[in-house]
């Protein structure tokens, strides 16, 4: 599908296309000079093959009686030097294509496009600098797991079976996106669900993936104002296209068909399109179902993996220890 970006969004993707190119281009200029140091015979046979296909060119744009022959005889002859160069380059280097310039992608030579159309590789940067302006505008901080602090949780099953919960999360980002099924946790106030919601966030950006990490209320709230124009903006394509959509504290909205509505949109299209959403709540079992409609709660419960919090309020024992 296509999708409308920010002008701020676009301009970070062509900036690090631009950065990638430089890079490859400059790193191949080493190693051409590289090799005119070390083996000349070689450097000489790479400026043979340019100065043939300029020629080519001037043949074919002259349209002379003879230019069809002369043309055949530069291929064979542009054929049999470059066996010879990737020769030497294969004993001296190892490589015979050691002096191509080594793109990061191949298909569009970082420029973003091929043959008109945005590259993969332009749709995945612009996904990913997309989430992350959102994760920016965003009034929650993103954590690291190596925050989780055990102690939090009651010594026993409560502590084992959430140390076992940070595990399997580092797992599955490092997995990502191996296996990566939709998570729903669920569990009372000050359990650790968005600490280690944007634990998830932070741990996929750092990967390159883009992983967006939004409050229920701020995204729909976003979603009704673009809706009814009063604000600009693609937010519902941007999160229907994320690698990894996380929704944060869902049931805090206020009750909404239209609310209602775009997380059926969301959630239900993202299924379709086989993207992993993480969803957090305080909601659980028959309370969610209770909050919404059947469509969009029985998705919920059926399509989602659902991860069960439990232990004492670790706000409140954090203002303890603060107290103290």
């Amino acid at each position: 599908m296509s999708v409308n970006y920010s002008e701020e969004t676009v301009r970070k993707a062509e900036q690090e296309l631009a950065r990638r190119r430089s890079i490859a281009e400059s790193e191949q200029l080493e190693r051409e000079e590289r090799i005119s140091r070390e083996l000349p015979e070689a450097a000489e046979l790479k400026r043979s093959l340019r100065n043939g296909y300029f020629e080519l060119v001037k043949l074919i744009a002259a349209h002379e009686g003879d230019a069809k022959k002369a043309a055949e005889r530069i291929r064979a002859k542009s054929i049999s030097t470059q066996e010879r160069l990737e020769q030497l380059l294969a004993e001296h280097t190892g490589d015979p294509h050691y002096l191509d310039v080594r793109y990061s992608c191949p298909a569009c030579r970082d420029t973003g496009f091929v043959e008109g159309v945005r590259c993969n590789c332009m749709k995945d940067l612009l996904k990913r600098f997309a989430a992350e302006e959102m994760n920016e505008n965003s009034a929650i901080a993103l954590h690291d797991f190596s925050e989780y602090r055990p102690t939090y949780y009651p010594e026993g099953d409560i502590r084992r079976r959430m140390d076992g919960v940070c595990a399997y999360l580092r797992k599955y980002c490092a997995d990502f996106p191996i296996g990566s099924c939709s998570l729903l946790f669920a569990g009372g106030t000050g359990l650790g669900k968005t600490f280690l919601s944007s634990c998830i966030a932070r741990a996929l950006g750092e990967r390159g993936i883009s992983a967006a990490f939004v409050s229920a209320f701020d995204m729909l709230r976003t979603l009704e104002n673009e809706h009814f124009g009063r604000a600009q903006g693609n937010t519902m394509d941007q999160l229907l296209t994320v690698d990894m959509l996380i929704i944060d504290d869902l049931g805090s909205e206020p009750n909404s068909s239209v609310y209602e509505t775009f997380l059926y949109n969301i959630i239900n299209g993202r299924i379709n399109r086989r993207l992993p959403t993480v969803i957090s709540t305080n909601l659980e079992g028959e309370v969610l179902r209770s909050r919404y409609h059947d469509r969009l709660a029985s998705r919920i419960m059926s399509e989602f993996r659902c991860i069960i919090f439990r232990g004492e309020d670790i706000r409140q024992i954090k203002a303890l220890e603060k107290r103290r």
